[in-house]
């Protein structure tokens, strides 16, 4: 059985989904499901990237950690944790 976790915002699907790993810096972006263990989604959600919240990714070189600004705040996200953070472009 896997224990992967979906955490899903609504039940509307999304065509341009994609990893926030996979984001180009300079972008706007909105959270639309996180993926992984319990302990992974609730450590991301307490970082304030619940499903729904708009971002801005500052820095996204594709090898090392992303910056992301959200809610008034920079937010340093390992590459692991933002492969499981699924968003939509804006």
């Amino acid at each position: 059985m896997d224990k992967t976790l979906l955490f899903r915002a609504g039940c509307r699907e999304m065509a341009s989904r994609m990893s926030l790993a996979d984001v180009p810096q300079g972008r706007r972006i909105r959270v639309v499901d996180i993926e992984g263990g319990g302990y992974r989604i609730q450590k991301i959600l307490d970082m304030g990237l619940t499903p729904g919240v708009e971002a801005f990714v500052r820095q996204n070189r594709f090898k090392g950690p992303i910056v992301v600004d959200v809610r008034g705040v920079s937010l340093v996200i390992g590459r692991d944790f933002a492969e499981g953070i699924l968003v939509e472009l804006l």
